[in-house]
């Protein structure tokens, strides 16, 4: 569901809020008298528009507020959350669409929505699908998902804590052994994917080969026939194998 903040509501926070709240809770209620019981998703995209041109402008701050609000009206209904984040203004890759990106990746994950949607290869507003910004945002959400990780609060880990503790207190010495233990248990970081080696930023180099890797392989292509088929049965699409 999307509303663009200034154009078709309030231009302030709690009139956007108030209003898709409402016209999300309409839509979950005629869902419901249609058909009883229906899975449903609080579906919520509010974007602000650029007062200059109007267009969706979703790398500012009050998008991520937005998603933010709508995930705490989700959870305040009982309601699964669908959001958006991850969407670049920019054209190209570059620093702007990182900077953007990594911003609502965190803040709207943290939130506490449960399906983020727009969240790969987006830029220019949704306009652009760049594959190389994809691979690139795929490394990003690692990060993130590392950030938010849920840290664990069994007995075990509290054991492992006191132990850890206890360890550390007794004086220095090597921690190699301890430091592998928890690199196998993937409680330790990943550094990010594209790190540069000396002082030449090598990510955009590194990325690319990746993607390069994965546009060579032909595990993941459909069969000759199969792109035949589809060519065939939805007319309008922009490309053909072999143009």
């Amino acid at each position: 569901h999307n509303r663009v903040l200034d154009r078709t509501v309030e231009i302030q926070e709690e009139g956007i809020i108030i209003q898709i709240n409402a016209e999300i809770l309409a839509g979950i209620a005629l869902t419901q008298f249609s058909n009883p019981g229906t899975p449903v998703l609080y579906g919520a995209v509010p974007v602000r528009a650029r007062l200059d041109t109007l267009q969706d402008c979703y790398g500012t701050a009050e998008f991520s507020h937005y998603a933010m609000a709508c995930a705490q009206m989700a959870r305040f209904y009982g309601i699964p959350c669908y959001a958006s984040a991850g969407v670049g203004d920019v054209k190209r890759p570059g620093i702007q669409a990182m900077v953007e990106k990594l911003f609502s990746y965190k803040e709207v994950a943290s939130a506490g929505a449960h399906y983020i949607h727009y969240a790969f290869g987006l830029l220019d507003g949704t306009n652009i699908f760049s594959p190389l910004q994809a691979v690139l945002d795929n490394a990003s959400i690692a990060l993130v998902k590392d950030l938010l990780r849920i840290p664990g609060f069994g007995q075990e880990h509290v054991e492992a804590a006191l132990q850890e503790i206890d360890k550390t207190t007794k004086g220095s010495g090597m921690f190699t052994r301890g430091v592998r233990k928890q690199l196998r248990r993937e409680v330790v970081s990943n550094t990010y994917e594209f790190v540069s080696d000396g002082e030449d930023d090598q990510v955009f180099v590194r990325a690319q080969a990746k993607l390069d890797r994965y546009l060579a392989a032909k595990a993941n292509t459909l069969a000759d026939e199969t792109i035949r088929q589809l060519h065939e049965e939805i007319p309008g699409l922009l490309y053909t194998k072999g143009e």
